[in-house]
């Protein structure tokens, strides 16, 4: 069958040996996984231990996780990790999976069904270099590669590969990602998928207050507990720390801020030793966790020695927070990419590194649960009042960018840099925006929500300014009325209407509208040039506004079999708004 087989393993592990050889028949080179004899009887004796003092721990240490599910959790993945079978079937689903998506830029190895049992697993022999210790240019990229392909692994597909050591992460010579061993994976149902999709949003939109909720869907805080840690101080600590994260650098520099956050707030002159300085921060951390326990109720909090306040803060925790199992294997996936991505950038954060994922995930999810975390985006706080929302430009761009740079990041090799996101054609800007209009989603709604706002303003504001233009009408009995207003009411019964006067949301509609032209006008290409564009640049984002329109218009005609459709959304979306107005103006 081969010819050569390399006599010593080119790699080896506690369960497994890797050889290479060639194809006798095709000449093809490929990687031999061969299982070690007995290991199935070492693991099974090693998780019967662990599994039989499980509970004594437990016990012992008084915490409120369930270990032996901890220990069943990996005591299940270490077993799976043993059939070969399982793991040639998870290395040709991704493989499948990436292909589906569109994500040519990440692959796994290529079974060799034919030569691959229980024991032994087969495929094509891969070339490359461990991506952790690459000096290629692209390695940035890569790392966003592997990112966004562990992120489409735990929220869409549901099957997470949990082992991505730097040797199972590999830069192939054609400038791919090819991930390696799938003897371990995290089966992701889809509940879980949504409740991490919506926190992952909470954090990014830094929407600390819906996190408490989250725990609970996470699993990491029994449902229980939900109001007494709704009203503990655990989402200021949470939103410090999540602040502190999404400024990258790993442990190193988040220490590093932590201290300088401590010297501005305990020593702003500069006066303290090192030990001084802690002395201060615990003196403040003991005098907060008084005041936490006062506020729970716990009697002569005020008054505890350092000791005993430790020991209820410990017991506290305890009682609020657990481990989930899955989380062990997520935090060890991730982890490890953090630890590759500060490899090759010293400021790397795997937080704002999600964001691309995110942005391109709620914009096309229909599910109603993505819709929610959509709103949380570009909304913030104010979600959930439709009658006062009103989109964040700052959020939308970033929003956008994200988006951009998940395609970016994703697409096939191609040579192009992928750091620069080069300008959006206003064909396809048109196309884009006429295929949300004409698709049922959560991103659907709210562009037809907010377009409708911003159309009605506007109408709202030429007409007052035509009227204000018009000549001034002195009628009987001294009144004073424009031209144009007389002839279209001559009653002047919608003289102080709502339904023609602008309020605040409407002001912040409009301004809202202004600053996300402004903001596109890079990202949309195309626009012829404008010699008359002054130096803060109004007449090419004006041009580039008309040429956009144009395209819209042509398109619209082209896809005019749907204008119905979508007339009546944004019939329906008006008829609400101004039902809202007057519902308000009473």
């Amino acid at each position: 069958v081969f010819s050569p087989f390399s006599a010593e393993p080119v790699a080896a592990a506690s369960i497994g040996q890797v050889y290479r050889g060639t194809l006798r028949a095709s000449g093809e080179e490929v990687a031999i996984k061969v299982q070690r004899p007995s290991v199935l009887h070492d693991v099974a004796l090693d998780l019967f231990m662990l599994r039989f003092f499980a509970p004594a721990y437990q016990e012992a240490n008084d915490v409120n996780t369930d270990v032996v599910g901890l220990v069943d959790a990996w005591g299940t993945g270490f077993v799976n990790e043993l059939d070969y079978t399982m793991e040639a079937a998870a290395t040709a689903e991704f493989a499948e999976a990436m292909a589906a998506r569109g994500l040519g830029s990440v692959t796994s190895p290529e079974v060799v069904p034919s030569l691959s049992s229980t024991h032994v697993l087969t495929t094509k022999w891969v070339e490359g270099e461990r991506l952790a210790s690459s000096n290629a240019d692209d390695v940035p990229r890569l790392c966003g590669v592997a990112l966004n392909a562990y992120l489409t692994m735990l929220l869409d597909t549901g099957v997470l590969h949990c082992d991505p050591h730097p040797g199972n992460l590999l830069r192939t010579t054609d400038g791919k990602l090819c991930i390696l061993d799938w003897g371990m994976t995290l089966g992701v149902p889809q509940d879980l998928q949504y409740s991490l999709i919506e926190f992952i949003a909470h954090v990014n939109a830094e929407d600390y207050a819906a996190m408490p909720d989250d725990f609970v869907r996470l699993g990491f805080t029994p449902p229980e507990q939900l109001e007494r840690v709704r009203a503990s101080n655990l989402t200021e600590g949470l939103s410090f720390v999540l602040r502190q994260l999404s400024q990258g650098g790993g442990g190193k520099k988040l220490q590093a801020r932590v201290r300088d956050e401590w010297r501005e707030q305990y020593d702003p002159g500069g006066l303290l030793s090192k030990e001084e300085l802690r002395a201060k921060v615990r003196e403040g951390f003991y005098a907060q966790a008084r005041t936490q326990l006062e506020a729970d109720g716990v009697e002569g909090a005020s008054v505890m020695d350092v000791q005993n306040v430790m020991e209820k803060m410990q017991q506290r925790n305890r009682e609020l927070f657990q481990v989930p199992p899955y989380i062990l294997y997520v935090a060890r996936a991730f982890s490890t990419l953090e630890g590759i991505g500060l490899s090759s950038d010293p400021d790397y954060s795997i937080v704002q590194e999600t964001l691309p994922y995110i942005s391109r995930r709620i914009m096309s999810d229909p599910s109603p649960r993505t819709a929610g975390a959509l709103e949380t985006f570009v909304f913030g706080d104010v979600k959930d009042d439709r009658t006062a929302r009103v989109l964040s430009p700052k959020r939308v761009e970033t929003l956008l960018q994200g988006a951009r740079k998940y395609a970016a990041a994703t697409a096939a090799v191609d040579g192009a840099d992928p750091t620069l996101l080069q300008p959006l054609d206003t064909e396809a800007a048109a196309d884009a925006l006429l295929d949300t209009l004409q698709t049922p989603s959560p991103l659907q709604a709210l562009v037809v929500e907010q377009l409708t706002l911003v159309l009605a303003a506007s109408s709202r504001q030429l007409w007052s300014r035509l009227r204000d233009a018009s000549p001034r009408v002195e009628l009987a009995g001294g009144e004073d009325r424009s031209l144009l207003g007389l002839l279209v009411d001559p009653l002047g019964l919608f003289r102080a209407s709502r339904l023609v006067e602008n309020d605040e949301r409407d002001h912040k509609a409009l301004e809202a509208a202004r600053r996300l032209v402004e903001a596109a006008s890079p990202l949309v290409g195309g626009a012829p040039a404008d010699a008359t564009a002054g130096p803060d640049g109004e007449g090419a984002a004006n041009a580039e506004a008309a040429a956009l329109a144009r395209a819209l218009v042509r398109k619209a005609w082209e896809r005019r079999e749907h204008i119905p459709a979508i007339s009546r959304l944004f019939l329906v979306e008006a008829l609400d708004q101004t039902a809202a107005r007057l519902g308000r103006g009473r």
